[in-house]
């Protein structure tokens, strides 16, 4: 067992290498402060308080909190900095330092608009939380406790916080999942009655639309929180009650993100989203037919989306399916740095795997082959890779460009796209297909001062075939 420190920290006082400013909240576990680092820098500081000797059980909770918010790097969920812990005389503190997240939780919204917020803020906060809490669900991790309280504003983004009770589904043995764990007015009836089914990701989504339901409505479907009422009872009524439609109580409330709210609520798992990615994709579609509305006057005027006759949120779907990232973004490639940063010059950054970034560009058969000669034919795998990846570039040469090239590279003619095949020479930066400002230069020639490179769709999955083939590990 461990002594840890009952005693609470006060403003002045130094918990590790920051500075205590005041209390942000207390929990069951602990208190969250708002401290400052040495560079002055704001942050959720969360301590670990448990009064006497400190259960085991409590104590690898808070650990695996830690571990888990580190796994995880989303920008709609709170960000990890680092954790340690604090011997003082009263005893240990354990703390982990978190994104400061200085907005208004959607409990405080929800109480301050108690006839609902607007239908976009519902469908946009939604799919925020639907993205931060799919990014856990990626590495199968349930967070078991989302609530109005546990989501807050950070400028127009929500953010997802407070893990401290979610967990691993495959780490989740017989005894774990059926003991209850959370806040019982955000629980879905398997939480509450186990004998109903395990608890898993559909778990996350039955309390997401109870979240959406209440800034939808300003109250909660099934359980008063404004009354007490016996925890017998709030347990009947989450597992027996039916929720009522939205538009019962609201009837301008649009039809479509009605039904994702209600479809979230089905006592039946199987009925409710398979995953957070397909409810975050239909809330994307109500808020794209909600902004073309409300847009429409100004599209009509500037004759945007009239040409054909088509309405503006037919002229945007149009254009997000025919781009070919409606299924994955284009791969983003930065290349701030003077050098590529990968072996070979090639760009060391891709941020999607190599795979999944192919399989957007060229289609998942098409994508298979491409590896697969890669693997095991490397100068098949660059011909294939170099049929069709010449890049349309246009825009102004900077001042000065192009320089002098890098002896042994090999430079391409004035105008001429180069493909990502010429020789490579060790330190310097390659051409990067889509840079702003880049004409196409030939691997070996310095990048234009400050470009940032936006990979070209078309030419990307070349650039990643080719690193395949030349052994380049692109970071996933």
């Amino acid at each position: 067992m461990t002594d840890i420190d009952t005693e609470t920290w006060n403003p002045g006082d130094r918990c590790g290498r920051y500075t205590i400013e005041r209390v942000l909240g207390t929990g069951g576990m602990g208190v969250v402060y708002l401290a400052r680092d040495e560079a002055g820098r704001q942050r959720a500081l969360k301590t670990l308080v448990f009064g006497g000797k400190l259960k085991e059980a409590v104590v690898e909770r808070f650990k695996r909190e830690i571990l888990l918010l580190a796994s995880i790097e989303h920008v709609n969920v709170v960000r990890f900095y680092e954790a340690g812990k604090v011997e003082r005389p009263s005893g240990t503190t354990m703390w982990l330092s978190l994104e400061f997240l200085e907005g208004q939780t959607l409990r405080e919204i929800i109480d301050a608009r108690r006839d609902g917020v607007e239908p976009e803020n519902v469908a946009r906060w939604g799919r925020h939380i639907a993205d931060g809490v799919g990014a856990a669900h990626r590495i199968h991790v349930v967070h078991r406790d989302l609530k109005p309280e546990n989501a807050a504003l950070k400028g127009e983004l929500v953010k997802v916080f407070d893990l401290g009770i979610a967990k691993w589904r495959g780490a989740m043995n017989a005894t774990a999942a059926n003991l209850r764990m959370g806040t019982l007015a955000y629980m879905a009836p398997e939480q509450i009655d186990p004998s109903i089914g395990e608890i898993d990701e559909r778990t996350d989504i039955y309390a997401l639309g109870l979240i959406l339901y209440e800034l939808a409505t300003g109250k909660h479907p099934l359980v008063p929180l404004d009354e007490p009422i016996p925890p017998s009872e709030a347990q009947m009524r989450l597992l027996m009650a039916d929720v009522k439609p939205i538009r019962a109580a609201r009837p301008d409330f649009p039809s479509d993100l009605e039904a994702i709210v209600l479809r979230c609520l089905q006592r039946d798992k199987a009925a409710r989203y398979a995953s957070m990615r397909d409810m975050s994709d239909e809330l994307e579609q109500v808020l794209l037919r909600l902004r073309s509305a409300r847009h429409a006057e100004a599209f009509k005027d500037l004759g945007v989306g009239s040409v054909d006759g088509s309405a503006p949120t037919d002229v945007l779907k149009k254009a997000k399916t025919g781009s070919g990232s409606d299924v994955t973004p284009p791969p983003v490639v930065h290349s701030d740095h003077p050098s590529g940063s990968g072996s070979g010059g090639y760009p060391a950054t891709v941020r999607m795997s190599t795979q999944d970034a192919l399989a957007a560009e060229v289609g998942p058969a098409r994508a298979a082959q491409m590896i697969a000669a890669a693997q095991h034919n490397p100068a098949g795998a660059m011909a294939l890779a170099q049929q069709g990846a010449a890049p349309q570039m246009t825009g102004p040469l900077p001042a000065g460009y192009p320089p002098t090239p890098v002896p042994g590279a090999t430079p391409a003619a004035a105008g001429t796209p180069s493909y990502p095949g010429t020789t490579p020479v060790p330190g310097a930066v390659p051409f990067v297909p889509g840079a702003s400002g880049q004409m196409p230069l030939a691997a070996g020639l310095p990048a234009p001062p400050k470009a940032k490179a936006y990979a070209h769709p078309g030419v990307i999955a070349g650039v990643m075939v080719l690193a395949l083939a030349a052994g380049v590990g692109l970071v996933a």
